[in-house]
């Protein structure tokens, strides 16, 4: 349980994996099909991640609320979480200076 002292009442939102999650995804984008299918556990590197705070964005917030009001029942968390991801990564892209969008 994640505990946070805080004088208002605040919102937080921690992402856990399985242990290999994260290295199963990696092997599966950095491998050819082939490779995948003779050692599927090909790289022994971990994954290391770290902890950042975002701003809260009004997309982030509409995505965030469209979790926390959806039927558990019907809802696909990893897809939701998965589209949050990939739309706080295009935005984060989006602000690296280049010269042309091509070498970001």
């Amino acid at each position: 349980m994640v505990e946070i002292d805080h004088q208002t009442p605040v919102s937080s939102l921690c992402l856990f994996f399985r242990p290999g999650f994260a290295e199963d995804v990696k092997g599966s984008l950095t491998s050819s099909l082939t490779d995948l299918l003779d050692n599927p556990k090909n790289d022994p590197n971990p994954v290391r991640f770290y902890e950042r705070t975002y701003r809260l964005t009004p997309e982030l917030r509409q995505s965030l609320q469209m979790i926390r009001d959806s039927d558990p029942a019907t809802i696909n968390p990893d897809g939701q979480m998965f589209r949050v991801g990939r739309m706080q990564l295009a935005s984060e892209i989006s602000r690296v200076p280049a010269a042309r969008p091509s070498t970001r």
